[in-house]
Formats: C-alpha cells, structure tokens, sequence
C-alpha cells in the first residue's frame, strides 16, 4: 500500500483506487474491478448484499412514483432519502409494491 499525503483527506473508492485509513495515515491500494465484481455477483457470502441492493433498488423506483405527491418539497434531496429510506423500511417488513406505494403515500402526503 501507498501513502497519500495531500489536505484532501480522501476515504473510499475511486475507480480501482481504494483509500483508506491506518492510524491516522492514508494509504491507498488498487484492487481487481473484474475480480471483484463478480465476487459479489457470484459468491454465497455477498447473497445479503445482492439481496439489499434489490432491495434498495426497489424502495427508490417506489420513492420516485410517491415523490411528486409529497408536499413538503423544501428540502428536496432530503425529502427524498425519507422517502426512499420508509418504503425500504416496509419493502424489508415485506410488503408488497402496492402496499408500499400506499403506507408511504399515508406517511407523507398527509
């Protein structure tokens, strides 16, 4: 691993560049995009990730038919991530699309 010196304190992933934190230092190492990909596509252990992913997919396709009903459109981005976060909330509670449209729908518009 590389040290990173810059007043950019930089932590995360930028395309195979991954920086991250070790007693106070940052490093920064390169990982195998192809290799890792299809690690999590394919490997049991990642079954959890993929299935929140779908998941939280599905909360934001919801979250975007609610959203123009919503009346509190001060904060827009905020508002949002609410939306999306309580239909991923009752999509986890396994509810349906529909039902999920209307509990957010009755939690918002009201």
């Amino acid at each position: 691993m590389a040290k990173y010196k810059s007043f950019l304190k930089i932590r995360g992933r930028l395309g195979n560049i991954v920086f991250c934190v070790r007693n106070g230092k940052v490093y920064m190492r390169s990982i195998d995009l192809d290799e890792h990909t299809e690690r999590i596509k394919n490997e049991p252990s990642y079954a959890e990730f993929r299935n929140c992913s779908t998941q939280m997919g599905r909360a934001s396709k919801l979250a975007s038919i609610v959203y123009p009903a919503v009346k509190a459109r001060k904060e827009k981005w905020k508002t949002f991530g609410k939306v999306t976060r309580a239909a991923y909330r009752f999509i986890r509670e396994g509810k349906t699309d529909d039902e999920v449209v209307m509990l957010v729908k009755r939690e918002f518009c009201n």
